[in-house]
């Protein structure tokens, strides 16, 4: 008998790779690192521990970047802590796992069963069906490894960042890869175990924000103390609230990468409606709504506002000093009279600033009332002795801004014949202007209506 004959031939067994995550990192043989790290692919980065992806390092000649989220729409990390009573030493103590929602139905094939059933609460829990949650690196190897360290990880504590990552995917909107939340929800946001980690994690990754449960913040900034200063910001979230929107409002505030102004529309609308810091709104609103507006509503004035040329606008400084300035930009007048009351000093200053920027040939003549009921009294007066001079057609009164009596007052005894009047129409939603719903209405004082009555 042939000796190839006598000798079975021998079949290679795969690394028992398994195994080696359980092993401590400095008594990983050699080859074995780099196995590990090519069995996780992209996820390597992300979950093994910085010594054993300093030995892959070394046998390699190569260096691994510190992980980031990716900031495309959709994406979300998962800020997730081992069980120190049952390690895989291997990993990380905590890490940041990236995922992806996407529009269509069946979550990823590679995602645990408890974590796909966690997507599926989060998205009957936000009334959002028709989407799905996906691992955001797809190699199939690094989803058998999350598969199998499933069982001694706790996915709840991921709702608040899944949630969130949710509701940014739905508005076509990018999530800033440097913010960070870890929160469980039951009725509510719910405290999570393993903070020390997570926040270890975040301060080492670069993090700038970390929203937890708030009453685990007084703990979070405790643990700080001990770690190198990195500026990390931590921030809570509010426990008593039942809707989970609500909940999250500040942290989607923070979460949420402002749509530039080359963005649709649409996506520049849902950021600023939905944008819960007021202030924070309003500068969005005025350098990336109020020029486009301003373009807008320009073409609907040149349709409706006839061949003769704007010499003269009246308007007014009120809570919304964005009305004045668009106003200004919109009918390009050589002169503008801005009236206002005391109490609206500071508004009026804004309203001179924000013309300044939007139509910056227009000479601004302030003209301040002591209170309302002396501009009612005598609104007629300034206007008259502005406008003093200048052909009817030439001038605008503003209707827009202001209380409903100044309006009446400048369209029933300041305007005169032959003046136009314009009216910003808008509609709204809570308490908020819809951007880019604005209509402009123009007419001629004295001029019959359509209806044949004076207008």
């Amino acid at each position: 008998m042939k000796l190839a004959q006598r000798i079975a031939p021998v079949t290679p067994q795969p690394p028992d790779w398994l195994a080696w995550c359980r092993m401590a990192p400095a008594t990983l043989r050699p080859g074995q690192a780099v196995e590990l790290a090519r069995v996780l692919g992209p996820l390597a980065g992300w979950l093994l521990d910085p010594a054993v992806l300093a030995r892959v390092e070394a046998d390699l000649s190569l260096t691994y970047p510190n992980p980031t989220l990716d900031p495309a729409g959709g994406s979300c990390g998962v800020l997730l802590a081992q069980d120190p009573a049952d390690p895989w030493p291997v990993f990380r103590e905590a890490f940041l796992l990236p995922f992806r929602w996407r529009r269509g139905t069946g979550h990823g094939p590679r995602l645990p069963a408890k974590l796909a059933a966690l997507a599926e609460e989060i998205t009957t829990t936000l009334n959002l069906p028709g989407w799905s949650l996906h691992l955001g690196e797809t190699d199939p190897l690094a989803g058998q490894v999350l598969v199998k360290l499933a069982d001694q990880l706790e996915f709840a504590s991921g709702w608040v960042a899944l949630a969130a990552g949710l509701l940014v995917a739905t508005e076509d909107g990018r999530p800033d890869a440097r913010v960070w939340a870890t929160g469980a929800w039951s009725a509510g946001v719910r405290p999570v175990g393993g903070l020390r980690s997570k926040l270890a994690l975040a301060a080492a990754l670069g993090a700038r924000m970390l929203f937890v449960p708030q009453s685990q913040v007084e703990e979070v900034q405790a643990l700080r103390r001990d770690l190198p200063e990195t500026g990390l910001d931590v921030r809570g979230l509010p426990e008593e609230e039942r809707s989970p929107r609500a909940a999250l409002r500040d942290y989607l505030d923070e979460l949420r990468v402002p749509p530039g102004p080359d963005r649709p529309r649409a996506a520049r609308r849902e950021y600023y409606l939905s944008c819960a810091h007021e202030m924070r709104a309003r500068k969005y609103y005025r350098t990336t709504l109020l020029p486009d507006i301003i373009t807008e509503l320009r073409a609907q004035w040149e349709r409706q506002a006839g061949p003769a040329a704007a010499s003269h606008l009246v308007t007014v400084a009120s809570d919304s000093p964005e009305l004045a300035a668009m106003a200004v930009a919109v009918v390009r007048p050589r002169r503008c009279l801005l009236l206002s009351t005391r109490d609206k000093a500071a508004k009026a200053d804004e309203a001179l600033e924000l013309i300044r920027e939007h139509a910056a040939g227009c000479e601004v003549v302030p003209h301040p009332f002591p209170d309302l009921a002396a501009m009612l009294a005598d609104l007629a007066e300034p206007v008259r002795a502005f406008t003093a001079g200048c052909p009817p057609e030439e001038v605008v009164l503003d209707l827009t801004p202001g209380t409903k009596e100044i309006s009446l007052a400048l369209a029933f005894e300041a305007a005169r014949a032959g003046n136009r009047l314009s009216y910003v129409r808008h509609d709204r939603r809570d308490a908020r202007v819809v951007p880019f719903s604005e209509r402009l209405m123009v007419r001629t004082a004295g001029a019959p209506s359509r209806s044949g009555a004076p207008a």
